[in-house]
């Protein structure tokens, strides 16, 4: 399985995500997978939108707040 998908921040654009990303879904495809997931940090929108050009919906948002077992006063 592929668990890391990064091109460095400087060669953003030029063609090579949208080719490895091809290329993933071609074997995706080749090996019988059912589908593809991604994360995209929150507010990531350029990585959102690089997966949704590839026809990837956003399924499930994961909310989380911290809480400070110290603080009596933090809820």
């Amino acid at each position: 399985s592929l668990t890391d998908f990064v091109v460095d921040a400087d060669i953003r654009g030029s063609g090579i995500g949208e080719a490895m990303m091809d290329l993933v879904v071609d074997l995706a495809k080749a090996e019988g997978c059912i589908g593809i997931d991604a994360k995209a940090l929150p507010g990531d929108r350029s990585t959102k939108n690089f997966f949704e050009s590839f026809g990837l919906k956003a399924r499930l948002l994961t909310v989380h707040r911290a809480i400070d077992p110290t603080d009596e006063d933090d809820g």
